[in-house]
């Protein structure tokens, strides 16, 4: 008779999870089927709902205290910093890549002629000139 029992309660026991098991794949087919029919305003609001666990920051803004405005302040500097450092690395670039490229140039001028060689000369102070000018305003 135990066994007989015992059996019986295993059986409920295994109808009741199909029947929990048949339920919720009849739930999943009714929810997809509600989504394919849901137009665009009511399946944002359905996100929302069920994302509403989710805290929402409305508010972006910085608050003016002094440790923020010192922050700011500090953040700003070294920005600058770092652009003139940028800065004054390329104008050294510039500045080496004119003087190889003048040197190239005169060295090539000293095989020619000493005709060609003076024109140069002048061409060569010309390009030092402008180059001096150029940095100086910069």
């Amino acid at each position: 008779m135990k066994k007989i029992q015992e059996l019986d309660d295993e059986v409920l026991k295994m109808e009741d999870t199909v029947r929990k098991e048949q339920i919720k794949i009849q739930e999943k087919k009714e929810k997809q089927k509600r989504e394919e029919e849901m137009t665009d305003e009511e399946f944002m609001d359905q996100i929302r709902n069920e994302y509403s666990m989710i805290e929402k920051v409305n508010d972006h803004t910085i608050e003016n205290t002094r440790e923020n405005r010192r922050k700011k302040k500090k953040i700003i500097r070294e920005l600058n910093e770092d652009m003139l450092g940028k800065h004054m690395e390329n104008q050294i670039r510039i500045r080496n890549q004119i003087v190889t490229q003048i040197k190239k140039e005169m060295e090539d001028s000293s095989t020619s002629s000493s005709d060609e060689s003076s024109e140069e000369e002048k061409e060569f102070e010309k390009i030092r000139s402008e180059m001096y000018s150029h940095f100086k305003t910069v």
